[in-house]
């Protein structure tokens, strides 16, 4: 059996995981043709940045991929929730909800769930001649290929719009809007980051704690004075502090994972909206509607009628 052994605040495995690279439960995974990715590589701008392969997995227990010679492309991995880890360049690093990883190419590396609490993530393969100029302006390298920047439903939607081109197909435009939209997300990250050692120990430890019960206990009806009671924290406070480092209010926070796990469910499961509206929270369909509609710009009926053509 696995064990974790402390790497400072964090845990890191003591052994590899039996794991596997794929074949989740709602995953996403589009992976570009080699000969079209290779057609389309002298146009301008997918010369210099072309997405190879994309796709999000959803609490992805047992995921572990290790590549002792690298991978041709680089790889970008975004976790959402739970938590994760990786070693490259002999360091081990301990990912958790909010934190960028850039695995340079052809650099030794593996990476895998938490057993526990397993990640949740999207993830890119990147290739072009100034691929790595993307990860530089994050301060992104080999010795520090980490960077946090909390999760918020405008990065969420970045990744269903990349996502949503890449359905339409490997058209050259397709691609175009693939990268296009793969460059605005970095900018996201930028406007977000925050490096872990500027983080304040004491009440954003205990805010921490919060967004992991949240995530872990996703149906509980979570109350603003709830959390903030747990945070040992006022209610302003609290607020105050959740929004500037997630990027939204507590509750928007809530809705946002609770409307994520809906479109996975939207995704692979035939139920009627009625019932997918009941197993992320929520008694009142219509009420339900609208928010999905505000966090993902579309209906759910819509939503799983444009992903039922893209199949």
């Amino acid at each position: 059996m696995l064990s974790w052994v402390k790497a400072g605040s964090r845990t890191m495995p003591r052994k590899t995981p039996d794991g596997i690279a794929e074949g989740f439960e709602r995953q996403r995974l589009l992976v570009v043709p080699e000969f079209r990715s290779r057609q389309v590589a002298t146009l301008p701008i997918l010369r210099d940045l072309r997405i190879t392969a994309l796709g999000q997995f959803w609490e992805a227990k047992r995921h572990f991929v290790t590549r002792p010679k690298g991978a041709a492309e680089h790889i970008w991995i975004y976790c959402l929730a739970g938590r994760g880890g990786a070693e490259l360049g002999g360091k081990q690093h301990v990912l958790g909800a909010g934190d960028l990883i850039v695995l340079p190419a052809r650099k030794a590396h593996r990476y895998f769930a938490d057993p526990e609490i397993p990640w949740t993530i999207f993830w890119f393969h990147v290739t072009g001649e100034r691929a790595l100029d993307h990860a530089a302006a994050l301060g992104l390298d080999l010795a520090q290929p980490v960077l946090h920047a909390p999760a918020t439903d405008e990065l969420q939607r970045a990744f269903e719009d990349i996502h949503r081109h890449a359905l339409d197909g490997f058209t050259g435009a397709g691609m175009l809007a693939v990268a296009t939209g793969f460059i605005r997300m970095v900018g996201m990250f930028r406007l977000g980051a925050r490096s872990r050692s500027e983080r304040v120990r004491g009440s954003e430890d205990r805010l921490a704690e919060v967004v992991d019960a949240i995530q872990q206990h996703l149906l509980q009806p979570w109350t603003v004075s709830a959390m903030a009671a747990s945070a040992a924290m006022s209610v302003a406070h609290f607020s105050e502090l959740f929004k500037a480092r997630a990027g939204m209010s507590p509750m928007a926070y809530v809705i946002h994972l609770r409307m994520q796990r809906a479109a996975a469910l939207l995704q692979w499961d035939d139920a009627p909206v009625s019932e997918v509206a009941a197993r992320v929270g929520y008694d009142d369909a219509y009420y339900f509607s609208r928010l999905f509609r505000s966090v993902f710009g579309v209906s759910p009926r819509a939503y799983r009628k444009h992903l039922n053509a893209g199949r």
